[in-house]
């Protein structure tokens, strides 16, 4: 059975915890609450902690983040997901900027099915799907090299409750460990 796109309501919230990979100790928590709709996008407000940090980020309906490279105004936006959901789902992104703008993602995700996953947020029914690609530095100098990154979806939150992503450096030597776990879903009331 397909999964469809979910229905997000303003005031939805999510919170996450960010661990880096390589020693399982967390490195800051973020809220993210459904703001508002433009133009057909999401407006996701995030609050940062420890940086104290709060910024409006765009999505899809897709929960594709729109980001743009450092010299341009012009957002692109792209992600794992595309709905529906099936175990057949193949879907590919391309020149998606990283947070800071200064390198972007190509990435060739994959759908593997329903399994189980536990979170500090509980255990749930999610949808697995698989990403690798690469990653090419524009700014402050160029590089390449290769990701690849894990997502399992749960409908039941109309969200991911789990991220690891996982980067190598040109030379193939291991970069950065990312996991991001789902803590608490509170649905609009």
């Amino acid at each position: 059975m397909p999964i469809e796109r979910p229905e997000l309501k303003v005031g939805d919230t999510w919170i996450t915890r960010a661990l880096d990979g390589w020693n399982n100790r967390e490195t800051g928590q973020f809220t993210l609450t459904v703001s508002g709709f433009e133009n057909g996008r999401t407006l996701v407000r995030t609050h940062a902690l420890p940086a104290d940090q709060t910024y409006t980020r765009m999505f899809t309906p897709d929960w594709h983040i729109c980001r743009s490279m450092r010299n341009s105004t012009e957002a692109v936006c792209g992600g794992p997901l595309l709905f529906p959901l099936t175990d057949s789902y193949r879907h590919s992104y391309r020149r998606l900027p990283n947070n800071s703008g200064v390198s972007y993602y190509d990435g060739d995700c994959e759908g593997r099915g329903f399994e189980k996953v536990r979170v500090p947020a509980g255990e749930f029914d999610a949808f697995k799907v698989e990403c690798t690609g690469t990653w090419t530095r524009v700014f402050g100098g160029s590089s390449t090299g290769r990701y690849d990154e894990t997502f399992w979806y749960a409908p039941s939150v109309r969200n991911h409750v789990k991220q690891v992503f996982n980067s190598r450096l040109t030379s193939g030597s291991p970069d950065i460990r990312l996991i991001v776990e789902l803590i608490e879903f509170k649905p609009a009331p």
